[in-house]
């Protein structure tokens, strides 16, 4: 997904590789390569998505790094990108747990 991404990056479409890298992000999370994850994160944000499901994976892969600050700005921007009272509970819990 990760070399996915990077081509479409390439190519200047960028809003499809951002979801490209979230996928990678994934699966990186998955295999428990949170620091790939948190990469693969950060150039989906860089290429324009700052949604909160991005947000909140990227505090959930800094808190098992045990990156505390930034997992709760990450969560913080989770936070403040959810459109939705359920999504922001959610988030605000993962916060707490922090």
């Amino acid at each position: 997904a990760g070399a996915v991404a990077q081509h479409l990056a390439a190519a200047g479409r960028d809003l499809d590789a951002a979801d490209w890298f979230v996928r990678a992000a994934a699966d990186a999370a998955r295999l428990g390569a949170h620091e790939e994850a948190i990469a693969q994160l950060r150039s989906a944000v860089a290429l324009g998505r700052r949604d909160s499901e991005v947000h909140a994976a990227l505090g959930a892969a800094l808190v098992r790094l045990g990156r505390y600050d930034e997992a709760l700005i990450a969560f913080d921007q989770a936070s403040a990108a959810a459109d939705d009272a359920d999504v922001r509970a959610t988030v605000d819990h993962a916060i707490a747990r922090v």
